[in-house]
């Protein structure tokens, strides 16, 4: 890492012009290094500092059972993952009907 980085240096001071005067050159030199050093990496952790203590922050369930009722919605409505599609209004409101409950169930 320190050759990479002393080579990374080296390279950026021999692309400085040869007219510089010896404390703009130094100036320069020291902006070259202190931004060829290595940017610190932010870690970025699954840890969701919303958890609650069982491990599922309350908005979560709730998020979860309305994006499944929405999907599910879809889903009949499009005929995906071989579900039965709603054709008629009356299949379509009591289907709408079905899922909003069991989603009530669910919060």
């Amino acid at each position: 890492m320190l050759a990479n980085y002393q080579a990374k240096v080296e390279r950026k001071v021999l692309q400085l012009p040869l007219d510089l005067d010896p404390g703009e050159k130094l100036a320069v030199i020291a902006e070259i290094s202190v931004g060829s050093c290595p940017k610190a990496k932010t870690k970025t952790s699954l840890y969701n500092s919303t958890r609650c203590r069982g491990g599922w922050s309350p908005q979560l369930l709730p998020g979860l059972a309305a994006l499944t009722a929405v999907a599910r919605m879809r889903q009949y409505s499009t005929g995906e993952n071989k579900r039965r599609r709603w054709l008629t209004q009356m299949n379509i409101a009591t289907g709408i009907k079905e899922i909003c409950d069991e989603w009530e169930r669910r919060n």
